[in-house]
């Protein structure tokens, strides 16, 4: 057996080799391209949505748009919940046969994605959509080659983003103090939802 020692410079390369290999393995694709999919999907179906607004009464404009900001809003208290909540109780709930314990530990495990999706997805559509439902709102109350239109699009522009930065840095603490409690709820919405799959394939095997 070779019991000489390795260079200095073959150790270095090897390090090097090993060091990209990690990178290389951060990367999820198959998540990339599901959140490229989704993306274009949402923002298609969102975006047919919001064209619909020009022939929508002004003040049923103005709800949409809050919807709009609130679903933003929302979506990022939930990303940032589930990334911060930690495993243990629900790992006991699991322990303990609980569906709730199995569904908190699946969303923990998977914080990356459901942050990604909750923040960078629907946050980041949301807040895009809501810029265009505020122009098209502007375009709709004033007049654009007029003083009040340069001032209203301006002033309409800025409240639409004062209200989600200030809505999203509120909501922010409060995801960390009870992000416990939001991944207990998430976890109730996910049973829900699994117990109505499973009488429909109880249905399909009795067919």
């Amino acid at each position: 057996m070779d019991t000489s020692p390795i260079p200095p410079a073959r150790r270095e390369r090897e390090e090097k080799n090993k060091k990209n290999k990690r990178r290389r393995s951060h990367v999820n694709w198959k998540w990339v391209f599901t959140v490229f999919g989704l993306s274009l999907l949402i923002s298609m179906v969102l975006a047919v949505l919001s064209s619909t607004l020009e022939t929508m009464n002004i003040f049923v404009g103005f709800i949409v748009l809050l919807l709009v900001i609130a679903l933003g809003v929302v979506f990022d208290y939930i990303g940032l919940a589930v990334a911060s909540a930690d495993a243990g109780n629900f790992h006991s709930m699991a322990a303990h046969g609980s569906p709730y314990g199995a569904k908190g530990v699946w969303l923990i495990n998977n914080a990356e994605k459901v942050s990604s999706f909750c923040n960078d997805v629907i946050g980041d559509i949301s807040g895009i959509l809501s810029g265009a439902i505020g122009a098209t709102l502007s375009i709709s109350l004033f007049a654009a080659d007029t003083p009040w239109g340069f001032w209203g699009d301006l002033l309409l522009s800025g409240a639409i983003s004062a209200i989600t930065v200030g809505g999203k840095a509120i909501f922010k603490g409060l995801a960390l103090a009870n992000s416990q409690k939001v991944v207990y709820f998430l976890c109730g919405v996910l049973c829900l939802f699994s117990r109505k799959k499973q009488p429909q394939k109880a249905k399909k095997k009795q067919k």
